[in-house]
């Protein structure tokens, strides 16, 4: 990717590299990006004083709109529904979709916030309850009908809690070398929890409704003093996929290696590449992110390693960098900026970066 010499020639060359290109500026970072439904979408900001502004936004409709009625439709604005605070400094998040509902995994929390966000187009997101757990700070992963994943770094059992009833409906016993290291749950299946060991880029497939482990996958590039975290196309998908449909992990290092394997090939790793030009400064920070297009199209992102984000192809062996959005480090007042989340609508991409800019934007194939 060229670098431009002046804002002007990048604006005149964006007419060409872009379909779609929404560009905002908010006065603090964006945390988080999650989407309440296809109209509205959750910011979750940079915290201040331990604790994190929620806002809920209804997406601009140029956004929304079919690709080729986007020229009729002059909505390209962000419009404020709701917001509020969390309880604690938030470290991560899921919305339960169809049901206004948001839990949150909080600093020094045993178990989850859980966050009402208003139906109607104005009011307060307020906190209604915790959910009490053995847990401490959880990561999450929810497997799209009613079923959540936590797992918390002191390497306690991973517990199933039910997203209905707000109650555990199980625990899995991880292994003793899994419970020697950070893991990261992400669910491949309704019914199939991957576990990613951060240091060693294994991930070990238990079935929840067992709780015994089914497989293990591994990184293609095992790299010394890097750390790893991961993505499933399962997650990407608008349908709940069934246990014969083909699922893809995605594995992303900080040293940048990016890894493609088949969940119902173990052995087989369908691609991988070490990501050009990323010089990585996500070890100071949160891990880097990796998400798969939601399109039919082979497609995956990455980002956390500069103000950059950074689409793949990865239909062949040696997947190729097809693009790279390199928007957000117009509004950079330093090269250090760094991107704090992103992801796939549609085929589009909302992105955020530390120097406060949010993006929309869809790439012309």
């Amino acid at each position: 990717m060229d670098s431009w010499s002046d804002d002007d020639d990048w604006f005149y060359e964006s007419i060409k590299r872009y379909d779609l290109l929404l560009m905002f500026d908010f006065s603090s970072p964006v945390k988080f990006i999650e989407f309440n439904d296809l109209d509205s979408v959750c910011l979750i900001f940079e915290e201040e004083n331990c604790r994190n502004e929620m806002s809920c936004f209804s997406l601009p409709k140029k956004l929304t709109v079919l690709r080729e009625h986007e020229g009729l439709e002059k909505d390209s604005d962000f419009r404020l529904l709701s917001g509020g605070f969390s309880q604690k400094s938030v470290i991560q998040v899921k919305i339960l979709k169809g049901t206004n509902t948001m839990l949150a995994s909080e600093k020094d929390l045993c178990g989850l916030s859980v966050y009402k966000i208003p139906s109607e187009n104005s009011g307060i997101i307020h906190h209604t309850n915790t959910i009490h757990s053995e847990l401490l700070s959880p990561k999450l992963a929810h497997n799209k009908l009613d079923s959540l994943a936590m797992v918390d770094t002191n390497k306690k059992n991973v517990v199933l809690l039910d997203t209905k009833e707000f109650v555990v409906k199980g625990k899995i016993k991880t292994e003793e070398n899994e419970e020697e290291s950070v893991i990261i749950p992400e669910f491949v299946s309704p019914h199939s929890l991957g576990l990613c060991n951060t240091e060693t880029g294994s991930v070990s497939i238990y079935d929840t409704r067992s709780a015994r482990k089914c497989s293990m996958l591994h990184s293609a590039q095992p790299f010394p003093k890097t750390q790893w975290t991961l993505s499933s196309s399962f997650l990407s998908t608008s349908h709940i996929a069934d246990s014969n449909d083909e699922t893809k992990l995605g594995l992303l290092s900080t040293s940048g290696i990016i890894s493609v394997l088949d969940t119902r090939n173990p052995q087989h790793t369908l691609s991988c590449e070490k990501g050009k030009d990323i010089c990585s400064c996500s070890a100071k920070r949160n891990l880097p992110k990796i998400q798969f297009c939601p399109s039919k199209f082979p497609l995956l992102s990455i980002s956390g390693f500069n103000p950059n984000i950074y689409i793949y192809d990865f239909s062949s062996e040696n997947m190729k960098n097809i693009f790279v959005h390199d928007g957000h480090h117009r509004s950079s007042s330093t090269c250090e900026n760094i991107t704090t989340d992103h992801v796939w609508y549609k085929n589009s991409v909302m992105s955020a970066c530390d120097n406060l800019s949010v993006h929309c934007w869809e790439y012309t194939r």
